[in-house]
Parts: C-alpha cells; structure tokens; sequence
C-alpha cells in the first residue's frame, strides 16, 4: 500500500468526523432551544390559568425558569386582560431567546459550512 493512500484515507474519514460532530452539536442545540421555549410557554400558560404556585410541579416548573424570565423583568410589565395575567417577561424572553438561538445557529452554519462540501 501507498503512504499516500493511507493518509488519504484518514483525512477522508476525519472529514466524516467532523460532519457528524457538527450533525450532532446542531441537534444538541435545537433541542436545547427547544426545551427553552417549551418551559417558557409552559410557564406562561400556568400563569394565564392562575395554577397554584404552591403545588410541587409548577412551583418546580416556575423556578426553572425564573432565570430565564428575570432578564426581561425590567423591560415589560405584567398586564391583566379579564382578570387573567399575561406575562410580557415570558413572551418577550420566548422572542428574545428564539432570535438569540437564531443568531447562534447561523454563526454556526457559517463556520460549520465549509466541511459539508
């Protein structure tokens, strides 16, 4: 066998490698940002239906994602639309975190494209 073809033959398979590592972080990252987004409109709909905070699973659920929420505390307030709460913290963190993903995800793409040629 030829050196050359033996080296050839790594770097083939090491460019394989790199596509699914990149297959595999992209995957990652969707479902995390998905499971984001999930608890927050989770969050938001016990909120409009006024569950109990005191019940285990929606107090458990409710400090989950109290740090994805206070970051956009300051900027919008709470509003009540028929005695019912709406809160403008959750829908703003739910756009500010999908642009965010966004952003991330083309900035991934960008450096990741050259190695799915």
């Amino acid at each position: 066998m030829n050196i050359n073809y033996i080296f050839y033959k790594i770097n083939d398979k090491l460019k394989a490698l790199q596509v699914i590592i990149a297959c595999i972080i992209t995957r990652l990252f969707k479902a995390a940002g998905s499971l984001i987004e999930l608890l927050l409109f989770i969050r938001l709909f016990l909120k409009f239906t006024s569950a109990n905070p005191d019940a285990p699973v929606v107090g458990l659920l409710y400090q989950l994602s109290d740090n994805l929420v206070s970051p956009f505390n300051p900027i919008f307030s709470n509003i009540y639309i028929f005695n019912r709460l709406i809160e403008v913290p959750a829908i703003s963190a739910m756009a500010g975190y999908a642009v965010l993903m966004l952003i991330i995800s083309q900035l991934w793409k960008l450096f990741t494209q050259p190695y799915h040629k």
